[in-house]
């Protein structure tokens, strides 16, 4: 999977995606095939810990990307886009 330590460096300094608490965030890699495997940098979205991990409505306890976002009544896709052009123009 391509890699960006830049853009996750940059992504990690941003407010969640879902409950805007303030940065630091964590880099939430998107869905992908197979288990085990950690999707390109650049799909990736920021989410504080609690809303990606150690929460009880976080990505990794449902289980799911179509869960979650079906639950905060989110689309990651274009959430992904908005952080792409927005480093686009800053890098």
């Amino acid at each position: 999977m391509p890699t960006n330590p830049k853009y996750l460096a940059w992504l990690r300094r941003l407010p969640c995606c879902v409950c805007g608490k303030p940065g630091p965030s964590e880099a939430a890699h998107g869905p992908v095939a197979g288990m085990g495997k950690k999707g390109d940098d650049m799909n990736a979205i920021s989410l504080c810990a609690e809303c990606h991990r150690t929460g009880t409505l976080s990505q990794h306890a449902m289980g799911s990307w179509d869960a979650f976002a079906k639950f905060w009544d989110i689309d990651p896709d274009e959430i992904r886009a908005n952080l792409q052009a927005r480093y686009r123009r800053v890098k």
